[in-house]
């Protein structure tokens, strides 16, 4: 690639998505930000159809010892046939920038796991579809959610909440009077919490498809609210006593995975993880990726590009969020040796190991 020395061959791509556009998952927030039949209606003819599936099934084969689950009772927590279609075109993309490196690849050479839940399942046979629509059919293999993406109890989501609105009282200029505007918007008691990612999903997926947003939501106020709550998401996967301890067996699964491109004992050159838009925030924040306190959008693709020095054989990575190649803190330049990746790993394993001892 552009960012490589001539020295470093490119050896492996590890590509982790988020799934594709989604019908919302809550269906009431308020009195003033509820789904109503008639919405409940809309969603359910934004699905995908059986036509649909079956040619996503046709371009992979779904191989999972568990019923996949809904992530939702239907039509809520579906892949739209919106998403479905750009997912279709992030595999275009892929292709595009990678077309060198995979311009023989078959079905051998590249391996997909996704969490077990149809629409991270459907987005990655999309994805599949946009970089290999004349190739044999490929393999979609599923893991359980806790091994790809942060896992957290109803309690701690509660306790997460309480934290992130004490420090924002107690850091961020404005956020009393933002809080209060929503609240009032919204028709929320003012002793009642306010969940900002559920009401931030909710807006996202009306406002993605057209759909009316509640009297009196500008635009300002929309992106106040969506830039506060991916602080809310940074500063809690930023703590280990907070977020990121539920994201302990997810990260040493992607590590395990690394190390054994970079020990050379597995053959294929791409894998694809279809996960969610918390699995990149956990991610981002563990290794201190520099990315800004960013939810990433329905479809984000961070790769991470494994390259091996031809003389010395040692590994180097470069990370790329949305194509753009994305610094470590504190490291000078966006491409580090893999010794310096696996560091920060290691790091993380070892906090988390020393706050269970606790």
């Amino acid at each position: 690639m552009a960012d490589a020395p001539g020295s470093l061959a490119l050896r492996h791509v590890v590509v982790m998505h988020r799934h594709g556009d989604r019908s919302p998952i809550a269906s009431h927030v308020s009195p003033k930000l509820s789904i109503d039949e008639t919405e409940r209606a809309y969603w359910a003819s934004q699905l995908l159809t059986p036509d649909d599936i079956a040619i996503l099934d046709a371009a992979a084969t779904v191989h999972t010892e568990d019923e996949p689950k809904h992530g939702g009772v239907w039509p809520l927590g579906q892949l739209t046939r919106r998403g479905m279609d750009r997912m279709v075109r992030r595999g275009q993309a892929l292709r595009e920038r990678y077309d060198h490196f995979l311009d023989d690849a078959t079905p051998t050479d590249v391996y997909i796991v996704s969490t077990n839940i149809t629409r991270t399942i459907r987005s990655a046979q999309s994805v599949v579809r946009g970089l290999f629509p004349d190739a044999p059919r490929f393999q979609v293999h599923t893991m359980a959610p806790q091994f790809l993406t942060p896992i957290h109890t109803g309690l701690e989501y509660k306790a997460f909440g309480l934290h992130a609105n004490a420090v924002a009282h107690a850091t961020r200029p404005g956020y009393e009077a933002l809080e209060a505007e929503m609240k009032a918007l919204l028709a929320i008691p003012d002793d009642q919490a306010l969940h900002w990612t559920v009401v931030r999903d909710m807006l996202v997926c009306r406002k993605a498809h057209g759909l009316p947003v509640p009297d009196g939501l500008h635009d300002a106020l929309y992106e106040a609210a969506c830039d506060h709550n991916a602080w809310e998401w940074h500063l809690l996967y930023s703590d280990p006593m907070q977020a990121q301890r539920g994201f302990v067996r997810g990260l040493a699964e992607i590590q395990a995975h690394l190390e054994s491109i970079v020990e050379k004992d597995i053959d294929h050159r791409l894998t694809i993880i279809s996960a969610h838009d918390n699995t990149l925030v956990a991610l981002v924040c563990a290794l201190g990726l520099q990315i800004g306190n960013v939810i990433p959008n329905y479809g984000a693709v961070l790769a991470m590009e494994i390259y091996e020095d031809s003389t010395t054989n040692e590994h180097f990575v470069l990370v790329r969020f949305e194509d753009a190649a994305v610094s470590f803190l504190g490291e000078a330049t966006p491409m580090v040796p893999f010794t310096a990746m696996k560091r920060r790993f290691d790091n993380f394993a070892a906090t988390h190991a020393a706050s269970s001892a606790l």
